[in-house]
């Protein structure tokens, strides 16, 4: 219980930060992570429109380790997400963006 007493925002804050993020958090997978080339990620094409607002001037890195993953997974046909799972880009897309 002491450990929620420094906690300021509220219950529902906190829940819909869990089942609305804000903010996607690419870790270093087969999917690769959107700013390189050959990502596979499912999110890339929000993650890019979005940088494309932001900063129009973004360009895209070179990483050799994650174009090699990259290339593997998408041999490997590990490029699809699973259908159950959760349609979080689309989701994203569209909450609080006016279409």
């Amino acid at each position: 219980m002491l450990r929620y007493l420094d906690t300021v925002e509220s219950d529902a804050v906190i829940g819909e930060a869990i089942t609305r993020p804000a903010v996607i958090h690419y870790h270093r997978s087969f999917f690769g992570k959107p700013w390189t080339y050959g990502c596979t990620h499912p999110g890339v094409s929000l993650w890019r429109s979005l940088a494309n607002e932001v900063r129009p001037s973004w360009r895209k890195q070179l990483d050799l380790m994650g174009s090699a993953r990259a290339f593997a997974a998408k041999k490997a046909k590990m490029t699809a997400r699973d259908a159950r799972t959760c349609e979080y880009p689309i989701d994203l897309l569209n909450h609080g963006r006016k279409i």
